[in-house]
């Protein structure tokens, strides 16, 4: 039971995106070792899933995210495709012909 319970919480640093390549690899044997590992580590997902709340940096990060893609999605119907371009550190560039 304690093997289970140590893969258990290798699933939800697996669910989180935060596990080791070596943990993920023991993760990932457990999981093809039968069906029935497959299905708990299934019942895991749906339980992390369910019980999962985000934490305030994810959320802020998530929010300004949103933002971001709606004002790309107001400005850029406005710009004149032929004149002008997205550049890495200004909103746009003129392009020079």
């Amino acid at each position: 039971m304690k093997a289970e319970k140590q893969i258990q919480i290798l699933a939800i640093r697996y669910f989180e995106g935060q596990i080791s390549r070596a943990d993920e690899e023991r993760l990932f044997k457990f999981i093809q070792e039968s069906e029935e590992n497959y299905s708990q580590f299934k019942a895991w997902e749906h339980e992390w899933l369910l019980s999962s709340e985000t934490d305030d940096r994810t959320e802020h990060e998530w929010e300004r995210l949103q933002v971001k893609m709606r004002t790309r999605e107001t400005i850029v119907p406005m710009l004149p495709s032929s004149k002008f371009t997205f550049c890495r550190n200004r909103l746009f560039c003129r392009i020079v012909r």
